[in-house]
């Protein structure tokens, strides 16, 4: 009887103690919780190149001392590695004939394709068909609407943004022109013989 009383208590605590360790396997399981997942590595993420549209255009540097240079980068933007140069003593070369976000795809000095501001770029007008099928200069004209002592700047296309070619003044009196005006301009052939074309709106047929 002895022995029974003693071995009850002995028994008793080590169903506590077993107790005890079950319980506390579960705490020691429960750092992390439940609902974060599992580390993952992580996936490397491919660096996809800009997409670069056909360089149909021509440009020439501006806004950039002779000693100093444009910047041509990776891709559209300063965070995008420099990948090659432009000065004005490059003269004219090839680019895109639009602007992304004020970047614009281009060839640098060296050949390789990347993209420079927009900002340091003049875009070289493109003749018209019209300028290389110059129309019979078969009409013969005057010019009219101008002050005395004036000039009519004669352009080499159709428009201000092509350069000037030569004058025409009310002292040239009567010279030929195109019979028609294309978009407000007629060709005609300036004061030194150069053929260009000329605003109608300082013109008399």
């Amino acid at each position: 009887m002895a022995i029974v009383k003693r071995i009850i208590p002995a028994l008793t605590l080590c169903a506590t103690a077993g107790l005890l360790m079950i319980a506390a396997a579960p705490a020691r399981a429960a750092d992390r919780p439940i609902d974060e997942p599992a580390a993952v590595a992580p996936v490397a993420k491919p660096v996809l190149e800009p997409y670069r549209p056909p360089l149909s255009c021509t440009y020439q540097v501006v806004k950039v001392r002779p000693s100093s240079f444009l910047n041509v980068r990776q891709g559209p933007g300063l965070r995008y590695r420099p990948v090659g140069d432009l000065t004005v003593a490059d003269g004219r070369f090839a680019g895109a004939c639009g602007a992304s976000h004020g970047w614009v795809a281009l060839k640098s000095s060296s050949g390789r394709i990347g993209w420079a501001s927009a900002g340091y770029l003049y875009r070289i007008p493109t003749p018209h068909p019209s300028v290389v099928r110059r129309p019979a200069l078969s009409c013969t004209y005057r010019v009219a609407n101008l002050r005395k002592g004036s000039h009519l700047q004669v352009r080499r296309g159709p428009g201000l943004a092509y350069e000037r070619v030569g004058t025409l003044g009310q002292a040239d009196g009567r010279f030929a022109g195109a019979c028609s005006a294309w978009r407000g301009w007629v060709a005609v052939t300036s004061s030194n013989g150069r053929p260009g074309w000329a605003s109608s709106r300082y013109l008399q047929k």
